[in-house]
């Protein structure tokens, strides 16, 4: 598996006379090979298996539609000294062999009646271990992440496709047909080598109906005899991606853009000599989409005004689950109702989103001036400036026109007012400000005199 790694030195050292000869030089392809047999890769799915899988059969995990998943990702028995990268194609597809004939053909039907969707997808905002990640308009059911062996990346995938959508009437009412979650891992080398397979078996469900089929299952095992239970696979928390070798084929993505050279994909130890030393490829960071514009859903938004809404704010993959609620049906809803339609991530995320208020201050006083009438002032930051700017605006002043800011202390002494005396201030105190002009008679030192029941 992760054959390049103690060849790379040699690599390195013949640098001088010609890097592209040494990387397909017969040697060199030699070392790879016997290198691979010590790496290994470990994925992990946090779903959990079914309880009604036989001993006989592959495991079997099912998965909410939309629903986001963590998928973790390590790689051991590795020479740490040396950092390398791998490319790894995360995709769906069929488990059945029948299925798998024609999968071009029901992959671009899909597409046909979802041309703005993907069926295999990746939330960015909550992934990370991966040094960027990649996916093609064209390639809808795989994505590709390039990560180093040193990380332990964590992507949070989506499948947005059900399970009965490839069954012959596409209804709820049929067996769905399973998929396979593959990953396939590549050493980030020229030319690029095929290092790993694996992969695990799966069936997606609308909404929450992975959880009911866990249920189900559970509940038809707990009626089995005794004897008839060692014929089922005992039910795990999480699914491990079984490895492959000649049963899945796998697929050369390739989409992210090259790195500038063959040799800037590892990085030699520290205080390695000389002139064949090798530095780290300067990798840009992911692509993340900026976050859109926050937007007020109504009450009285019709179904139609909520799924512009969604697609708005990112939630377009549960327009199909939420198209016939208004606004008002949303807002009804608790936390843990999105949760149970969304999964947990994006769940809170809409909460949050159907429910948008500016942070809390850190900190709130009460000013006076002149009578018994106080105005609230909210600090956001805990800053001489900050308050300076609140009182001007208080007050309808240019900050400039503030001289000093002085919090009135014992025996009625004059404190200046620092960014550390703000950081002390009492949070909801209530103070009497006073305004004194300074010798040049343009600018006006503030008194606060703190206000006692």
């Amino acid at each position: 598996m992760g054959e390049a790694l103690m060849a790379l030195p040699d690599l390195r050292d013949d640098k001088q006379s010609s890097q592209h000869e040494t990387s397909s030089s017969p040697d060199s392809n030699d070392s790879m090979e016997h290198e691979s047999s010590s790496i290994s890769f470990d994925y992990v799915l946090i779903a959990p298996t079914s309880p009604a899988a036989k001993i006989t059969e592959s495991p079997l995990t099912y998965l909410n539609q939309g629903q986001s998943y963590q998928l973790k990702m390590k790689c051991s028995n590795l020479n740490k000294s040396v950092d390398v990268y791998f490319r790894s194609s995360v995709k769906i597809c069929f488990f059945d062999r029948r299925l798998q004939h024609s999968e071009n053909e029901l992959l671009d039907d899909w597409k046909r009646e979802h041309p703005t969707e993907r069926i295999l997808d990746i939330d960015e905002r909550l992934s990370y271990g991966v040094n960027m990640v990649s996916k093609k308009p064209g390639i809808i059911h795989a994505f590709e992440v390039l990560w180093k062996c040193s990380e332990e990346p964590c992507l949070f995938v989506q499948v947005r496709c059900i399970s009965t959508e490839f069954t012959p009437r596409k209804h709820g009412g049929e067996k769905g047909v399973p998929f396979r979650l593959q990953i396939d891992t590549f050493v980030n080398l020229d030319p690029l080598r095929h290092l790993h397979s694996a992969h695990c078996q799966v069936k997606v469900f609308k909404l929450k109906g992975a959880d009911r089929k866990n249920k189900t299952d559970r509940e038809k095992m707990e009626r089995q005899k005794l004897k008839t239970k060692d014929l089922f696979q005992p039910p795990r928390d999480f699914t491990s991606l079984i490895e492959v070798r000649n049963e899945c084929a796998w697929d050369e993505l390739y989409s992210l853009p090259p790195l500038q050279s063959y040799d800037a994909v590892a990085k030699p130890p520290e205080g390695s000599p000389g002139e064949g030393s090798l530095s780290e490829p300067e990798m840009a960071p992911p692509k993340i989409d900026p976050p859109p514009p926050v937007m007020i859903l109504p009450g009285t938004a019709t179904p139609a005004q909520v799924n512009l809404w969604l697609h708005q704010q990112r939630f377009k993959q549960y327009s199909t689950a939420l198209a016939n609620f208004s606004g008002s049906d949303l807002l009804r809803m608790s936390r843990d109702d999105l949760m149970q339609i969304c999964g947990a991530p994006d769940g809170i995320r809409l909460y949050n989103a159907l429910r948008p208020r500016p942070p809390r201050p850190i900190m709130t006083l009460f000013l006076c001036q002149d009578s018994d009438i106080y105005h609230a002032v909210y600090l956001e930051v805990l800053t001489n400036h900050e308050l300076t700017a609140k009182v001007a605006q208080l007050v309808n002043i240019s900050p400039s026109q503030i001289a000093e800011l002085y919090l009135i202390g014992p025996a009625a002494i004059h404190v200046i007012m620092s960014d550390e005396v703000v950081h002390n201030l009492p949070d909801s105190g209530r103070f009497a400000i006073d305004f004194v002009k300074d010798d040049t008679g343009d600018r006006f030192h503030v008194l606060f005199k703190a206000q006692v029941d």
